[in-house]
């Protein structure tokens, strides 16, 4: 393995490590903010990054690690015009910052948000309950009764919409 490889697949640092949540957090909000059941910091997102990071190859290692320094570095300056930690950013910051992001006319800022949005999505869509509301079929009424006794209930607009 050389340097450079060694380099991308080392353990995310103590400060990017404590980005991930922060991140992720931001682009699916948690409850009660968010509509989801699941907070995605109990999710281990750091762990889940870092292994992220591990297993992929070097380039596509290196471009996870590269996608968090530019959001927690180089996008607070760019995008909120100022230089803050960004651990210290408000929840409302943060967020404003990846929607200042996503659209940006820097297309390496959208791409970047589109990346970290993609790996938040496959981590919270990996937790049972979040992966059963997004796979299960909404509930609906039956257009035909199914049992003796039920009664059909017509949906306003459903039958004689073009009646005069």
């Amino acid at each position: 393995m050389s340097a450079e490889s060694r380099a991308a697949h080392a353990p995310l640092s103590p400060l990017e490590a404590g980005w991930v949540p922060l991140v992720f957090a931001a682009i699916f909000p948690e409850p009660p903010r968010g509509d989801g059941e699941v907070a995605i910091t109990s999710l281990g997102p750091a762990a889940f990054y870092a292994r992220l990071c591990r297993t992929s190859r070097f380039d596509h290692a290196l471009t996870l690690r590269a996608a968090l320094w530019i959001v927690a570095v180089v996008a607070p300056v760019v995008v909120l015009r100022r230089f803050p930690a960004f651990g210290s950013l408000s929840v409302a910051d943060r967020e404003a910052l990846l929607v200042g992001m996503a659209s940006s006319p820097i297309y390496l800022f959208r791409q970047i948000v589109f990346l970290l949005k993609a790996q938040a999505a496959q981590l919270y869509a990996a937790h049972p309950a979040v992966a059963k509301r997004v796979t299960s079929p909404p509930a609906r009424d039956a257009l035909v009764p199914l049992r003796k006794g039920e009664k059909r209930v017509e949906k306003q607009g459903d039958r004689h919409d073009d009646a005069a």
